[in-house]
């Protein structure tokens, strides 16, 4: 159930839409919708199907509707649902390696997933608009904001708005995870010597250079993996397992953000929690839970669920990229501990992915190189 993700616009008086439409013209907005769940699956409610253009393009449709049978005609990329429990079922049995689930409307629909969501992606219009449908009561006390950013009236917004992410959990900052300095730095810069990679410490307080996803994490650039005493270890060997995967050409051009694809973050994933073994008084058991602690979601509803079971694109990936040797000798465990059952024998439905949200000024520069803008004429409906 963790799976399901809210994605609404909503105006300061709780209107999100009017005679079935948006009530408002936000071109930013509408950007942010398609760059979010293209690729992914979209659960709504018979009206909000009624009021897109059309099938959305590269996303899955999952209407949910008592009225109309699932046996009628549709598009292939279209399925109805006569319950929520049997729409997320259906998900769960078809969903594709790293696929997400979004709730995108109605009102209905997010009183009725609420309770099941682990994830809001809250557009706040700012502005008293007119309209006939409205957010259910909005409780927030028990969600953490991960990202704001705010947009400006242009010639193609109607109003200012603020684009927020939030996640049903405390701070992971403030849980309690195993850190670089409570493993020594010296373990850690023999680990990563063993992959050509080097670890540049920096004093208490001071600034971490290129961290992606905002202190106390790590950061990465070229072959230097940048932390300090409180990063988590987690944190540190993420960044250093995206090193140790890409080839010598990609690595030298590593900074701030590892890029790949969801089948390599996997992978990046499992290898971290593989490496832990390497490391005294840390292993795999410690880092998925601390993985899981930090805000890592995974569809097989743990870090180590995702390595025992549910991770065979992962493992087809390190086999490629390391040698069948290398990852026999890295998945094994350190000297006279029980011999692991690595390789999940299942088929994978994937998936693992952040929940924090990047740096924000990093996120802001990146985003530049990285040209988010749609093609010409693909605005989409949000809700």
């Amino acid at each position: 159930m963790r799976s399901i993700e809210m994605i609404v616009a909503m105006a300061e008086n709780g209107v999100i839409g009017r005679d079935g439409d948006l009530p408002w013209r936000l071109s930013g907005d509408l950007r942010h919708f398609k760059r979010l769940t293209t690729g992914h699956s979209l659960l709504m409610g018979r009206r909000t199907w009624e009021s897109l253009p059309g099938v959305l393009p590269k996303r899955r449709h999952i209407v949910l509707s008592r009225n109309v049978s699932r046996n009628a005609p549709l598009p292939t990329s279209l399925v109805h649902a006569g319950s929520i429990a049997e729409a997320v079922e259906y998900f769960l049995e078809s969903a594709g390696a790293g696929e997400r689930l979004f709730a995108i409307g109605g009102a209905g629909i997010y009183e009725q997933v609420w309770d099941l969501s682990s994830e809001l992606h809250l557009t706040r219009v700012h502005a008293q608009v007119e309209g006939d449908t409205y957010f259910p009561s909005l409780d927030l006390r028990h969600w953490f904001k991960r990202d704001s950013q705010r947009h400006e009236v242009d010639d193609r917004n109607d109003y200012p708005f603020t684009i927020e992410h939030w996640t049903r959990d405390q701070d992971p900052t403030e849980v309690d995870v195993s850190t670089c300095g409570d493993v020594g730095w010296e373990p850690i810069r023999r680990l990563l010597a063993d992959f050509a990679l080097q670890v540049q410490v920096s004093e208490p307080g001071r600034p971490i250079p290129a961290t992606f996803w905002g202190e106390p994490e790590a950061g990465i650039r070229g072959d230097v993996v940048f932390a300090r005493d409180d990063t988590p270890i987690h944190s540190l060997l993420h960044e250093a397992c995206h090193a140790i995967l890409v080839d010598d050409e990609r690595r030298a051009d590593l900074d701030i953000d590892a890029g790949g694809d969801q089948q390599e973050e996997d992978a990046v994933c499992v290898l971290q929690m593989l490496l832990a073994d390497r490391l005294p008084g840390v292993g795999r058991k410690r880092v998925a839970a601390d993985m899981d602690a930090w805000g890592y979601s995974f569809l097989a509803g743990s870090a180590t669920g995702f390595l025992e079971r549910d991770a065979v694109a992962a493992w087809d990936l390190l086999r490629n990229r390391l040698g069948a040797d290398v990852l026999a000798t890295i998945s094994s465990r350190n000297p006279g501990s029980e011999p692991a059952s690595v390789e999940p024998a299942d088929e994978s439905r994937g998936g693992q992915r952040r929940l924090r949200s990047p740096n924000s000024t990093n996120a802001d520069e990146l985003a530049d190189v990285q040209n988010l803008r749609p093609e010409p004429g693909a605005e989409e409906h949000g809700a």
